[in-house]
Formats: structure tokens, sequence, C-alpha cells
């Protein structure tokens, strides 16, 4: 299973069994965006994207989403070497997963990024800068591709997982999709948190199963 989302925090190997984790096979992809406040309009970002790259795995500490869905996957230690360093006194639990056997594969396509505040917005907008987690339709799709070629390799059967969404599907990611799809990965993508409001993509992408 390929978890596209933030990657998995430096201390990972607190909560999963390293047997479970493929590093050998996990990637980042990154492009950097400059997010600026709009000139003429007080509640608006203008955004400058950089050239796409790629980068490590490892996600950041405070961009644990990566490492939540894992654990929804794998299972985790209750107890991690960082809580018994504290002295937390908690018996070591292993919590099951819904499939703790499976080899994970992170790839890391979201990432964080600084959004300036908006003084003048009274709508309102943000009134300091923020640290926000979001990737790129590029980043995606690279991290779709590359989870494809592994397929393509021999790495099968092949699951993507994608914990992400939007309001709408870029062409970049439908090609991404359609070709993992036809070279038989199964892609599975969250519904979106919007409820009877309607589905995000990919998720709401018909040859995409989501939950």
């Amino acid at each position: 299973v390929a978890v596209l989302d933030t990657g998995l925090v430096p201390n990972w190997k607190d909560y999963f069994p390293a047997a479970r984790v493929a590093t050998a096979l996990g990637k980042g992809f990154i492009q950097p965006v400059n997010v600026k406040a709009k000139n003429l309009d007080p509640c608006g970002f203008e955004t400058e994207v950089g050239q796409l790259r790629e980068a490590s795995w490892v996600g950041s500490s405070g961009s644990t989403h990566g490492t939540h869905v894992a654990s929804t996957i794998l299972g985790y230690f209750y107890q991690a070497n960082s809580d018994a360093a504290q002295g937390y006194p908690l018996p070591p639990l292993m919590i099951r997963g819904i499939a703790p056997d499976v080899t994970l594969i992170p790839v890391k396509v979201l990432a964080d990024y600084q959004v300036p505040a908006l003084p003048k917005c009274t709508d309102p907008g943000p009134t300091k800068a923020e640290t926000v987690v979001f990737g790129t339709s590029g980043m995606i799709a690279a991290g779709i591709n590359y989870v494809t070629d592994l397929a393509i390799a021999g790495y099968r059967p092949m699951v993507i997982n994608m914990s992400l969404g939007g309001g709408e599907l870029e062409p970049v990611e439908k090609a991404a999709i359609d070709r993992a799809i036809a070279n038989g990965v199964i892609v599975v993508a969250s519904a979106g948190n919007a409820g009877t409001n309607g589905m995000g993509y990919p998720g709401a992408y018909p040859p995409v199963i989501s939950a």
C-alpha cells in the first residue's frame, strides 16, 4: 500500500514495525510555492509555483497526517519510545490496524507552506502568518506515476491510498490516475469531509474507490 500523504514522522519506528515499511521504495515530491497577499484584493492570495523535484519521504513532526493514515492501515504501538522516556507508566501495546501484514510505501506529496497574514481583510482573513499543509496537482500526479512505475516493475498487488482531495480533478491528476488503473493499480481516495454537500476529488472520480 502506497500512502500518498505527508510522509512519515522522523521517529516513525516508535510506532510501526520496521519490516512493514519499505523505506527503500519511499519517495517524496515537492514544488516550492510562494504565497503572497494580492496587491489589489485585501482578502486574496496569489501564488508562484516552482519546479517539481524529488525529495525525502520523511515528513515533519508538525504534519503527522501521513503517520495517522499509516497507523489506520498497519496499527501502531500505543507506547512510543518518547513516551517511555518521559516516564509514562503505560504497557507497550500494539493496536491492530485494518491490514497489519501489508508492506507500506511512504510517498510524500503534501508539504508545509507558509501563508501570510491579511491584516486589511475584513472577511476576516488570517491575522498572523500560518503554516498550512497541501500539495500541488503536480506533486500528487508525480506520486501516483511513481507508484505506477513500481507496479509495472513488479511490485504487485499495489494499492494507492490518498486521504486528500479538492474541489475539482486537475487534468494532470486524472491522467496519472487513469494510467495507474490501466496498469492494475487499485486507487483509493477519501470522499472528503463535506457529508451531504458532496464528495471531493479524486474520490468522486468514478474509477476511484472512495471512503
